[in-house]
């Protein structure tokens, strides 16, 4: 994957499913910080595509800094039972790997056992198992 591209999207977030009404789509996003208790510095702010229902959609927001991000990351959990979700600007290919490795883990968890999914890694049953992207498989880790 291209390092630029991902380096560039690191400090962004996706926000899905912000109501944008007549205020427009900043303030749909301020108001989902102010749910989330948050004050964050927000670089730039971008409908993406067209969305599903009228007044709703998908936003980018580019923050200011790491640090910032990590706190929007940690208080998306108050967004919690909402509509709205918060997550990571990713690429189409890392989107793609994603995917797959979601799709691993449910089949996981259709089997009885206990997974949990985390950036390019799933934990089944206590045990780490890390997506190689170039070999393009998994590879078990000891330990966490």
């Amino acid at each position: 994957m291209d390092k630029k591209e991902r380096e560039e999207r690191r400090k962004n977030v996706v926000v899905r499913e912000v109501e944008m009404g007549e205020k427009g789509v900043e303030e749909g996003v301020k108001e989902i910080w102010k749910r989330m208790e948050l004050e964050v510095d927000m670089k730039e702010v971008r409908r993406l595509g067209e969305g599903q229902r009228e007044g709703e959609g998908t936003v980018l927001v580019k923050l200011g800094s790491m640090e910032e991000k990590r706190k929007v990351m940690e208080a998306k959990k108050k967004l919690r039972g909402r509509k709205e979700r918060i997550e990571d600007d990713l690429t189409r290919e890392e989107r793609r790997t994603k995917w797959r490795i979601e799709g691993e883990a449910e089949a996981e968890r259709r089997k009885g056992k206990k997974v949990q999914v985390g950036y390019m890694k799933m934990w089944v049953d206590g045990k780490m198992k890390r997506w190689d992207e170039v070999g393009e498989k998994w590879w078990e880790t000891k330990g966490n």
